[in-house]
């Protein structure tokens, strides 16, 4: 009830994006291919324990970084309400609050 809002697709249930739970902190993370057009150069590797291959944790810091100065420009101009999750301050589509066990679940299927 807390934690991150998962966006997911309505007709596969492909996931989109994770965002926070109201859209006052512009930011969204994606799930994208490496090299993909019109992403840019991966910047960071994080939360690399989940890996199905070694991969080491690289940065961090300077993705925390351009994440908050980018998210403080955006408050200065006025615009952390334009975005596709939200209509004002509510979420576009009603949110789902799973379980503990389901969520556990999940991580483990």
């Amino acid at each position: 009830p807390k934690g991150l809002f998962r966006w997911y697709c309505t007709c596969c249930q492909t996931p989109i994006a994770n965002t926070l739970a109201t859209p006052g902190f512009p930011f969204v993370g994606a799930i994208v291919a490496a090299h993909q057009d019109g992403i840019g150069p991966i910047k960071a590797h994080v939360n690399t324990k989940a890996a199905h291959s070694a991969v080491a944790q690289t940065g961090m810091a300077g993705a925390v970084f351009s994440m908050f100065g980018r998210a403080i420009g955006a408050k200065l101009k006025g615009q952390t309400r334009q975005t596709p999750f939200f209509d004002a301050s509510n979420p576009v589509v009603s949110p789902v609050v799973i379980s503990r066990e389901e969520r556990g679940a999940a991580r483990n299927g």
